[in-house]
């Protein structure tokens, strides 16, 4: 239900997550130098929180706010989000 992303990974594909219809949320080291959480909202972004690339298709909270500085949403990003 979580995914983990360490400080390693560099490049996330396109779609990476599709087909994971139970993903509550995606926890982004704080030393990744390429992706990021914002508050701790437990969504993917990229590092400078610009672009949100992957929302969590069963996250656990019914209201989302899009944090002011986002310039760029990725295609498919709120795809299958049951909430």
């Amino acid at each position: 239900k979580s995914i983990s992303i360490p400080s390693s990974v560099e490049i996330i594909g396109n779609n990476a997550f599709e087909g994971c219809s139970n993903l509550e949320s995606i926890v982004v080291s704080k030393d990744n130098k390429n992706y990021s959480n914002y508050e701790n909202d437990k969504v993917l972004y990229d590092k400078y929180i610009t672009k949100i690339i992957c929302f969590p298709s069963n996250y656990n909270q019914i209201n989302f706010i899009i944090p002011n500085n986002i310039k760029r949403i990725d295609s498919y990003t709120f795809l299958n989000c049951h909430k």
